[in-house]
């Protein structure tokens, strides 16, 4: 029997457009470290090898970044590649799935694509997004297998708190917990990655997509404890992570004043955008956790797609937020960039309302 999955899409392509100021993908605005640049560069030598397919060394450079063992991490072809490996590993037709929305796509996808059961629990708008724990915990019964998170959350940007992930994990030992944490380099909390030999059943999915700007290579870690992670090694495609890429991972890891700047920069711009879009009459913008604002523009008496479409004609791509469950035609969502392309989106977005 096949399953039809539909295919889902994750916000405007920006190579559709040409000469546009892209603040739908929520990349870091500041680009790739220079130094990973250079190395890439010095090592175009190796697309004539095969890469290490246990990726090894990154492995060991993602474990001194996350203050854990080699042996808690798989390394993937992006985070995708983790949601699906996990889904497939981990769930049998019929096994029960909860998913909080509005929230990433690919957890749903996945989770059809290999026979779970899913139900969704929504977030609450008028209180910010915030998770309710409770009825999470309501909603689990013996045939819940997995539990996907994501702090920050996409397209909300509202973290999780550490409190609220442990009250799920400790009361369902028997679920798995995946939290996805893509964008927890833009807050100000700290990873759970610590906790996966204390709690067996919590996994942790990394990007290195959005804050070290690695999207066109594809690089994307889980962390679990070292029995889960074996599961999910024996069943990974070989040779998954190209070699330029692991380079161009390592490199990254290692550039702390990279890092740092990149931190201090985007911690500064979110502010002033985040200050100066308030003000703007008919638009509600919520509090983030991460790079990226979500925008409620109804009583601006345009739609996400009008928006959009309007956006376009200054030069601007922003995230029409209508196709994501939970959200509708009043939501978009815009990610933070430079001061000077913030200040020309502030500008276009008075002159369109």
């Amino acid at each position: 029997m096949k399953i039809k999955i539909k295919m889902t899409t994750h916000g405007d392509d920006a190579r559709k457009y040409k000469n546009v100021m892209d603040f739908a993908s929520n990349l870091n605005p500041y680009g790739v470290s220079k130094k990973t640049l250079q190395a890439v560069t010095n090592n175009l030598n190796k697309i004539s090898q095969y890469p290490d397919s246990d990726c090894t060394e990154l492995r060991k450079e993602l474990a001194v970044y996350n203050n854990i063992n080699p042996e808690n991490i798989i390394a993937g072809n992006g985070s995708a590649e983790i949601i699906r490996l996990f889904c497939e590993v981990f769930l049998n037709r019929g096994d029960g799935v909860l998913i909080t929305v509005p929230s990433f796509s690919e957890y749903g996808a996945n989770a059809k694509l290999f026979g779970g059961k899913i139900e969704y629990v929504g977030l609450n708008p008028y209180d910010n997004f915030k998770i309710g724990v409770d009825e999470i915990l309501n909603k689990v019964n013996n045939n819940t297998r997995i539990i996907f998170l994501c702090s920050p959350n996409n397209p909300t940007g509202k973290l999780i708190s550490k409190e609220d992930v442990q009250k799920i994990v400790k009361e369902n030992p028997q679920t798995h917990i995946f939290l996805d944490e893509a964008f927890i380099e833009f807050s100000k909390q700290n990873s759970l990655a610590e906790e996966v030999e204390k709690y067996k059943n919590l996994f942790i999915l990394r990007s290195m997509t959005k804050f070290f700007g690695l999207a066109g290579l594809r690089v994307g870690y889980g962390i679990g404890n070292k029995n889960l992670i074996k599961r999910l090694s024996d069943l990974k495609l070989v040779w998954n992570v190209n070699s330029l890429a692991q380079i161009a991972a390592i490199e990254s890891l290692k550039d702390e004043e990279y890092i740092r700047d990149s931190k201090d920069l985007m911690g500064g711009e979110k502010q002033n955008l985040f200050k100066k879009l308030s003000v703007i009459p008919g638009i509600r913008i919520y509090p983030s956790d991460a790079n990226f604002f979500l925008i409620n523009i109804k009583d601006t008496g345009l739609r996400s797609h009008e928006m959009k479409m309007k956006l376009l004609e200054r030069g601007i791509l922003i995230r029409d937020c209508s196709n994501f469950r939970g959200l509708n035609e009043n939501y978009v969502r815009i990610c933070v960039r430079t001061r000077e392309d913030n200040e020309k989106l502030i500008n276009a977005i008075k002159e369109i309302i």
